[in-house]
């Protein structure tokens, strides 16, 4: 990757294929050689508070150019094969095979073809959590990513495809869980592999024993068979997290889902189902991921 002194490709005066709607607006130069769109769930709202909407293969023409303005997703755009120049705002990069960069939600971001073999991958994330995890995660201020782990990265894209064959509210749960553990995965995309078979089951034990508030690193530990210290070091290789680090995501995930359910419970109950006896201790916690205390939230994405 390199950061480009010059922004000229993306300045051509030739007229824009125009696509639009009330929301957004794309513009298009030249054509695509071959574009192919996976949607997963299609049709469907998506409830889950992260969410992929589709994937995009698009194998691009030299001097191909693309630009959005005002789009609600977040799209991460890997450069499979050959080069591909990048803006976002009013920075530039050049960025070549095995990177990535981020068209983050209300950026004007746009990409020009340098060569004519260049392949790129899209997936496009939405949903109620989209915003907070970006700031807390340090990601909204991200615009490539030049250290990236292919093999686990591609290993991602071929389990979103493969998602993407199937439907139902089954398929949705999957996706968010898929979708969280891909924003995982973007905080260090440079780590070895994906976890290891022995922390399979530590997020289902923690889902399970959400509203245990003694649940312990000890117990986590047991659950997957490993001693507190080799597991500690695979939560920290593998999630960029301690174990309890993870716990808290965990809990302030599902405290956002009840928030914004159709019968909403009071905060108090809320912070009991996810394994806090003291409510203002819940509601700090939820500001230091969201920005907003629990009642903030619910009553800003009410309708």
């Amino acid at each position: 990757m390199r950061i480009l002194e010059s922004c000229d490709n993306f300045d051509s005066d030739a007229p824009p294929l125009i696509e639009s709607n009330d929301t957004y607006r794309f513009f298009y130069r030249k054509r695509r050689r071959n574009f192919h769109v996976a949607a997963l769930n299609p049709g469907m709202p998506g409830r889950e508070l992260l969410h992929c909407g589709s994937i995009h293969r698009t194998e691009l023409l030299r001097g191909a150019h693309f630009r959005s303005e005002n789009v609600d997703h977040l799209s991460v755009e890997y450069v499979q094969r050959g080069v591909l120049q990048f803006r976002q705002e009013e920075r530039g990069y050049e960025l070549s095979a095995g990177e990535l960069f981020l068209l983050h939600p209300r950026r004007r971001g746009e990409f020009f073809a340098v060569d004519g073999s260049c392949l790129k991958i899209s997936l496009l994330f939405n949903g109620q959590l989209l915003p907070e995890l970006l700031r807390e995660s340090g990601l909204a201020a991200i615009d490539a990513i030049a250290s990236v782990n292919v093999a686990v990265l591609e290993s991602f894209i071929r389990d979103f495809e493969t998602l993407s064959l199937e439907h139902g509210s089954e398929a949705e749960r999957k996706n968010g869980v898929l979708s969280w553990r891909f924003f995982q995965f973007l905080r260090a995309p440079h780590l070895p592999e994906r976890p290891p078979a022995q922390l399979a089951g530590f997020e289902r034990f923690c889902l399970e024993h959400l509203a245990d508030p003694m649940i312990t690193v000890g117990d986590m530990a047991a659950a997957c068979r490993l001693s507190e210290s080799h597991f500690i070091r695979l939560c920290r290789q593998h999630f960029d997290a301690t174990p309890y680090q993870y716990l808290i995501r965990l809990r302030m995930q599902v405290a956002a889902k009840l928030l914004l359910s159709t019968d909403r419970m009071p905060v108090k109950q809320i912070a009991e189902q996810v394994g806090y006896r003291n409510a203002l201790h819940f509601s700090t916690e939820f500001k230091k991921l969201f920005g907003l205390s629990p009642r903030q939230y619910a009553d800003r994405e009410q309708p």
